[in-house]
């Protein structure tokens, strides 16, 4: 008898869990990780592509990151790098170090539609640092190899404005050199 109830709560309680899950799954979101879910989708699962998705639209930066990875190396979807700037910018206006490092070489490398930017590039790539020394010998290798000591001086600026703004908003506003 005592078996019969437990089961029955325990029941009422899984079921509860699943109908409070804002997106339709057989696994309740709540048990399921991020990284989870971008592991599936990369292998072509479209309903954890799916909340992936769901989480991303409601502000998670490590989904925002996730999506923006499967979308710039066509893992689980079809190569889409509009998609991937996208994402990946979400993610970086967020703080994600790592958003801002690929956003970053987005823009040195002119994907999803972007303009070859290397001040932008480096000024992304000077956020990531700040939170992330991995960062620095790609960062390196672009001021060495591609920028001038005009560029260089203005990415500083550049990334001193959005550390001081708390946003990646002056992406928009600055021209670069």
């Amino acid at each position: 008898m005592t078996y019969k109830i437990f089961l029955l709560i325990l029941t009422i309680l899984f079921g509860l869990m699943v109908t409070a899950t804002p997106v339709r799954s057989a696994v309740p979101r709540s048990i399921v990780s991020i990284d989870t879910l971008a592991g599936l989708a990369r292998k072509g699962d479209g309903a954890s592509l799916k909340l992936l998705e769901a989480e991303a639209n409601s502000g998670s930066e490590e989904a925002q990151l996730a999506l923006g990875n499967l979308y710039g190396y066509g893992q689980g979807v079809p190569v889409n790098y509009a998609k991937a700037v996208f994402w990946t910018r979400k993610a970086a206006a967020q703080g994600n170090a790592e958003a801002e490092f690929n956003l970053g070489t987005m823009y040195a490398s002119g994907l999803g539609g972007l303009q070859v930017d290397y001040v932008k590039a480096c000024a992304l790539m000077n956020l990531a640092v700040r939170q992330n020394k991995k960062y620095e010998e790609y960062r390196y290798n672009l001021i060495s190899m591609e920028m001038t000591v005009d560029q260089v001086r203005a990415a500083k600026v550049l990334s001193d404005e959005m550390i001081k703004a708390g946003s990646i908003q002056a992406l928009d506003r600055e021209k670069g050199v």
